[in-house]
């Protein structure tokens, strides 16, 4: 069961995740300011998106969304929901801005408010969280804007390219969400 996210924000949109997203998400992915704040630092290849996109997203392992600009429709970045736990209602959350010229906008908290709503009223969820390398400032702006408390520190987490660094770990739980929105 492949998910469909469609979503709009005031500035962004959020479409479904599709195979032929695949040569951006690489190029994205592959940018090192990108790059540096997830575990996994690996080059991404097109093949390895696309087998991605195959097993996961297809498979509905995961939800992944395309951030866009809504004024030019321009894709920014994505979001994704995974390790999706409908036996406890919880999921990781994470997104990124991928579009150096897209940063700055606050496309990101927009496109987490627009995720967070997909995940509690389509997929039923209770509790989303996230894990943000402490050095990664906008990340940690744009969950904080959409309910996420910090909720502890996992310290000297090994990435695979052997850098080690603490991360947030951080939770926004659907009641609080709501009442943030309606606060």
């Amino acid at each position: 069961m492949e998910y469909q996210v469609h979503k709009q924000g005031k500035r962004v949109f959020l479409r479904p995740l599709s195979l032929e997203d695949s040569p951006l998400v690489v190029r994205w992915r592959n940018n090192p300011r990108v790059r540096e704040n997830y575990i996994y630092r690996e080059p991404f290849t097109l093949e390895g998106q696309e087998a991605y996109y195959r097993d996961v997203i297809q498979a509905g392992k995961a939800v992944q969304a395309v951030i866009c600009e809504k004024k030019t429709g321009m894709p920014a970045g994505c979001c994704v929901l995974n390790h999706l736990d409908f036996a406890r209602k919880q999921c990781e959350f994470g997104f990124f801005i991928g579009e150096d010229s897209a940063r700055g906008k606050h496309f990101s908290s927009e496109a987490a408010h627009l995720m967070l709503d997909y995940a509690f009223t389509d997929l039923s969820m209770t509790r989303a969280y996230s894990r943000i390398f402490v050095f990664n400032a906008p990340s940690l702006k744009g969950t904080g804007g959409s309910g996420f408390v910090i909720a502890g520190r996992c310290l000297k987490v090994r990435c695979t390219d052997g850098f080690c660094s603490d991360m947030y770990m951080s939770e926004c739980l659907k009641d609080n969400f709501y009442g943030k929105q309606n606060g």
